[in-house]
């Protein structure tokens, strides 16, 4: 028998033509590895068989003869089946939806293994849509542990156990990702086990310690990338950036606030890593509105009075402008030159700004990516601010270090975005961390409601009250278009809103589709008031800091992940005044417990702890990155597992293995070096 290689294309396995192929790729299979990494979304047990007079609700598993000839009728659009079932205990009833294969498939007299669901229905006990398999075949789907899966239309979850099963017989056993000692060190369970009975356990055990193998595979390759990224940086040089202790002393206390004890510890940890000759790779967390900025102002001044240059890079135009404000508004007082720079600077002040970079004139230059433009010739630089952008990496740095100097500069990323540590530790392994809880003095919680499609009224007739008094408001939908379903969209919002609520309100629509400049656009108006209510899709989840919205409404928001909820939550409440947030579940559904959750707590970290064990990290990681996170099986909140990877992770590198020697983990390695922050 010809073995399989893990990069074969599925089509090797028998009966994957193009039509079952192209099925398969909309799972995102399309290799041997794909298939046999495709984790099931839960498991039956039908592996206790039951006679027939013992039968209980629930699942179950019979062996049995058809002891008449299946029927077949139509029931309104349903093609009905029903076939009964005898063994020396007594009979049952079977019936099937739109199956009329059943008819020929079925053999009078023949014994069966019959797997399914056993409950009261049109008025007797029975068997709705049971699996059948022949005693004497193999089974798949009766008698044993049932494999589930994610399916797409076209492809069942048999279809896919078939592939396993034959994907499985022509692996090699002896195939793994690690050295065999590396296996042996570890208390590792074989992969090619592992992966069996991930598929087709014989119990409950068996495809625990499965799962407990491959979430070990998962988490491991994404250390190990964090630790590689590490030691890169710790082999260059950064320039030392001295603690000024009378001029810092002379900042904080000319503040019109005072700072928090978390500003003030988030500032000391980045203060002691720019005075250090190794690069600083911190990033820095702080829900939005938890003074951010004014720690990255600090560290600014301090860089530029050690005669190097800080540079800020935003998302968005808007942002970079609302930063360069800022920050002028903070430290230009010292005698800092401070520039902008975005496509809206005017080209003879682009030109202007460009000479004195290059000149050293400039000690703090703000803008977004273009700032990277090959075009600028810098000197000295030696802080590197990034708001709310994962996507900083080696090259972009090196890249500026060739561009002023031989050092490579110091990074400090800024989000408002609450990442779970565990999560955190395990992406973003070769940072250093900084947390802000705190929200400075005067600033007022945000009240949140949580209401049924039935109450929305009681939501807009607070927007409209907020609108009198001088508020603004955002309307947010998941999706733009309208559809069939119950969700909300915001063509469908502004078609009913126009006509009530808003009659006579100057507003805007707001969307991914838009071309940037309108988007920038109607957020710049949107800040200076010229607009009073925007309705969005969640494009605003990072956005212009406006202190005069005060009132959040979503719609549909049972989809929306738990940490995007309170992220848009955060773009209201920025100013002294009181603010709401109204979560509105969808027409025909009740708010769940998840979303009252938000209504309990304002605290980010909780909720994104809590929304990383609902969805998965994943799907967490999946709504704010750009890199595919193959995080399927692991439960990122497990510590102990956290713990052996970690261990595992330095074993690795102590014994000196080098991964480019190990195909399968060398390809998750430089997958994983996309979504690790420093690739």
């Amino acid at each position: 028998m010809e073995m399989l290689r893990l990069e074969d294309s599925l089509d090797a396995l028998k009966g994957i033509g193009q039509k079952r192929l192209a099925y398969f790729e909309k799972l995102k299979i399309f290799t041997i590895e794909d298939l046999l990494f495709y984790a099931p979304r839960d498991y039956l047990d039908y592996s206790q068989i039951t006679s027939i007079d013992n039968l209980k609700p629930g699942k179950v598993t019979i062996k049995a003869s058809l002891s008449q000839t299946p029927k077949s009728w139509r029931k309104g659009r349903r093609q009905m089946v029903s076939a009964i079932f005898e063994d020396d205990s007594g009979s049952v009833k079977a019936i099937w939806f739109n199956q009329p294969y059943r008819t020929k498939q079925l053999e009078l007299g023949r014994v069966y293994m019959i797997s399914g669901e056993y409950d009261f229905k049109a008025g007797s006990y029975g068997l709705t849509q049971p699996s059948v398999e022949r005693v004497e075949s193999e089974r798949l789907s009766t008698g044993v542990v049932v494999a589930r899966y994610p399916q797409t239309k076209g492809l069942t979850s048999r279809m896919i156990l078939s592939a396993q099963k034959e994907a499985l017989e022509k692996l090699s056993p002896n195939i793994d990702i690690y050295p065999p000692q590396f296996i042996k060190d570890n208390h590792l369970q074989k992969l090619a086990k592992s992966l069996h009975d991930l598929h087709f356990p014989k119990s409950e055990k068996e495809a625990t310690s499965a799962r407990c193998r491959l979430s070990f595979d998962e988490v491991f390759s994404l250390q190990l990338a964090a630790a590689n990224s590490r030691q890169k940086l710790a082999d260059e040089v950064a320039p030392t950036i001295s603690f000024n202790e009378p001029l810092a002393k002379k900042f904080v206390s000319d503040l019109p606030f005072r700072l928090t004890d978390a500003q003030r510890l988030a500032a000391w940890e980045i203060l002691k890593d720019i005075s250090r000759a190794q690069p600083m790779n911190r990033m820095l967390e702080g829900k939005v509105g938890s003074g951010k900025t004014v720690v990255a102002a600090l560290a600014t001044l301090m860089t530029a009075s050690s005669g190097h240059m800080g540079i800020m890079l935003a998302p968005t135009t808007i942002l970079a402008e609302q930063h360069f404000k800022t920050l002028k508004k903070l430290v230009s007082g010292y005698g800092l030159k401070i520039a902008l720079l975005t496509r809206h600077t005017p080209q003879k002040e682009q030109t202007k700004v460009a000479d004195a970079i290059k000149k050293g004139k400039v000690d703090c230059l703000v803008g977004t990516h273009s700032l990277l433009s090959e075009q600028l010739e810098y000197k000295n630089i030696g802080l590197v601010i990034i708001d709310e952008q994962h996507r900083f990496g080696v090259k972009q740095r090196t890249r500026l270090r060739d561009k002023s100097s031989k050092e490579l500069p110091h990074v400090l990323t800024m989000t408002a975005t609450p990442i779970p540590r565990s999560l955190a530790l395990t992406l973003y392994g070769e940072l250093d961390i900084s947390i802000i809880k705190q929200l400075p003095g005067g600033r007022q919680p945000i009240n949140t409601e949580i209401l049924a499609w039935t109450a929305r009224s009681h939501a807009y007739t607070s927007l409209v009250n907020s609108l009198r008094t001088g508020g603004q408001a955002y309307i947010i939908a998941p999706r733009i278009e309208d559809t069939d379903s119950d969700m909300a969209s915001v063509r469908a919002l502004e078609k009913e809103l126009t006509r009530s609520y808003l009659k006579d309100v100057n507003y805007a629509v707001l969307h991914g589709r838009l071309k940037p400049e309108l988007k920038e656009k109607i957020m710049q108006d949107f800040f200076i008031g010229k607009i009073k209510v925007v309705i969005s899709t969640s494009v605003i989840e990072v956005g212009v800091d406006n202190p005069n919205a005060v009132v959040m409404i979503v719609e549909s928001a049972e989809r929306f992940g738990l940490a995007q909820l309170h992220q848009l939550r955060g773009r209201v409440g920025r100013g002294n005044k009181a603010a709401s947030c109204f979560l509105i579940a969808s027409k025909d559904n009740e708010p769940s417990r998840r979303l009252h959750a938000m209504a309990q707590t304002n605290d980010g970290f909780k909720l994104s702890e809590l929304d990383l064990k609902i969805r998965g990290a994943g799907a967490l990681y999946g709504t704010r990155q750009h890199g595919p996170l193959d995080i399927n099986i692991a439960d990122i909140t497990d510590k102990q597992l956290l713990a052996q990877v970690a261990s595992a992770v330095d074993n690795f590198i102590e014994k000196g293995y080098d991964a480019s020697n190990y195909p399968i983990l060398y390809k998750r390695l430089l997958r994983a070096s996309k979504v690790t922050f420093l690739n």
